[in-house]
């Protein structure tokens, strides 16, 4: 999506995504009590869902944001499940993680590099998931848990290439709904 696209295509309204229950999983449930419970109120079995940033382009979501001030690979795990739930409902649902700082490991924390290779990790990880995961750091070197990022004396600089590259990410991967 250029510069050139009119700014009222998009928008970042956020709505809960309601992921229904899968009527198949009633098959496995073992109670017969509970599987006739579930049959009889079926309508009302949902999981409400949502990320941090609900990019919506001519009113459709189209790019699901998590944004961390850092993520590890536990985090990563959530991210990965609440992105396969919604990916059920929409297959072309682009997910990004966006974050500050890594703690994933590998060379995520360095993000100027010309390719980022990631770590072993979570590529394992991700291999699992049917996700496409556009993974965004802004700010150099691993993120240390005994350096709180709100101290100031562990500020990092965040600069601007940095930034303009996480813009180009996105144009990117927006560019398809261009």
């Amino acid at each position: 999506m250029g510069m050139e696209q009119p700014a009222k295509r998009l928008s970042f309204e956020k709505k809960v995504i309601q992921i229904q229950i899968k009527p198949d999983y009633i098959k496995r449930v073992k109670s017969p009590e509970v599987a006739k419970w579930i049959k009889d109120n079926i309508h009302e079995f949902h999981y409400g869902i949502k990320t941090d940033v609900h990019v919506n382009i001519d009113g459709k979501f189209v790019c699901g944001v998590e944004c961390k001030a850092y993520s590890e690979n536990a985090m990563m795990k959530r991210i990965l499940v609440d992105f396969t739930l919604l990916r059920q409902i929409m297959p072309d649902l682009a997910c990004v993680l966006f974050q500050l700082e890594s703690q994933l490991g590998g060379d995520y924390s360095k993000p100027n590099s010309p390719i980022i290779f990631g770590s072993k990790p979570t590529h394992t990880l991700i291999s699992h998931f049917d996700v496409d995961l556009h993974i965004i750091t802004i700010l150099e070197g691993d993120r240390k848990v005994d350096e709180p990022i709100h101290d100031p004396q562990f500020f990092k600089e965040l600069k601007f290439d940095l930034l303009e590259r996480a813009m180009i990410t996105f144009q990117q991967i927006l560019g398809k709904w261009a």
